[in-house]
Formats: C-alpha cells, structure tokens, sequence
C-alpha cells in the first residue's frame, strides 16, 4: 500500500471516529439553549422556579467558554457546582476534541486531490457508527441502565459529587424525569442527524459514480 493510500485510509478513519463526536456537539446545542429548561419543565409540569433552572443552565454555558467568569448562582451548595463546574468541563473536553479533529481532518483533506471521496466514504461510516452507538446506548438504558449511569458518573465526575437528596436545588428544579427527557431529546436530535449525514453520504456518492 503506497504512503498516499495509507494516508488516505488514516483520515478516512479520522473522520469516521470523529464523526459521531461532530454530530453530539451538533445535537447538544438546542439542550444548551436558553428556552430549553423552561420549556423542559413546562411540558413535564415541573413547579419549580424557572429563573433558578435559566441560572444554571447559563452558569455551566459560562462555564464552558470561561470558568473564572461564570455567573454565580444563588442557592447552589459547593457539592452542587462542583458537580456543574464537572459538567462544564467535561463538555469543554468534548468540543475541544471536537475542533481539534475537525482541524486535523480539514487539513489532511487539504494533500489530497480526491479529498470529496475521503469524506464521503468517512462520514458515511461514521454515520452508521453514531447509529450503531446510539442503539447500544439505548439498551444499555433498557437493561443496565443503573450500572451504566454509575460507572458514567464515577469516570467524569468527581466522587461523591453528584448524589443528591431530594431537597437538593439541582434535584428539585431538574429530577430525574427532566433528565430522561433531556436524554430521550437528544437521543432523537442524534438519530435524525446521523440518518440525515448517511442518506447525503450515501446520495453523494450515488451521483459522483453516475457523473
């Protein structure tokens, strides 16, 4: 295999692993959004204070671009945002990685004549990889979903900073309900981008062998 093949093969690859990261970043914008709590709790008839749930939302956005400039919500024990300044950071990680491989992709596409090809061929695998997550997601969620949420947790989070009592703010204004919507949400939002990146990957090359 010649060195151009090789590399060819390596950011077909680059893309397809990215691929499914790409498409989460997509999809956790709108949860992210301002509208999202109170429309959230709205519709799960979730009586608590709106402005509190708008507070935090906004706090862990803050967070996300600049920890040391967050707005500071009134409240909140030191459990409760060291648990969101975990949140913020792990999404900061996620688009981060995010960017970065977007660059090395953009990049390395850049040396090859060919590069519409690569990426053809490497978001439609990574399409089809997001979905293949997604359904072992879901019956991770449908037949171990108390392990997998633990074991999540105790990766990302720090110890013992993300069990609460019931009268907690966090629980109160975002119970478990909320969360499973939140999850059914962008489980959906992802499932619809990852068909809608395969069905253009797929059509695109339909018409580039038709050329």
């Amino acid at each position: 295999m010649s060195a151009p093949t090789t590399l060819a093969s390596l950011l077909r690859a680059v893309i397809m692993l990215a691929t499914p990261l790409w498409l989460t970043m997509l999809c956790l914008l709108p949860l992210l959004s301002a509208p999202f709590p109170q429309l959230t709790q709205n519709i799960l008839s979730i009586e608590e204070d709106h402005a509190i749930a708008q507070g935090i939302f906004a706090y862990v956005r803050a967070s996300v671009i600049s920890p040391s400039n967050a707005p500071q919500v009134a409240g909140l024990s030191q459990r409760e945002t060291t648990h969101l300044d975990d949140v913020s950071a792990l999404i900061r990680s996620m688009y981060l990685a995010g960017s970065g491989t977007l660059i090395v992709a953009l990049l390395g596409s850049s040396a090859f004549g060919r590069r519409r090809n690569i990426w053809r061929a490497g978001l439609r695998a990574g399409a089809t990889l997001t979905l293949m997550l997604i359904a072992a997601s879901a019956a991770f969620a449908i037949f171990a979903w108390d392990s997998a949420f633990f074991g999540f947790h105790q990766v990302f989070f720090t110890t013992g900073s993300w069990q609460f009592r019931t009268t907690s703010t966090l629980i109160r204004n975002f119970p478990p309900r909320f969360w499973s919507f939140a999850a059914l949400s962008q489980g959906g939002l992802l499932t619809l981008a990852a068909g809608l990146t395969l069905y253009l990957a797929r059509r695109a090359a339909a018409n580039s062998r038709s050329a």
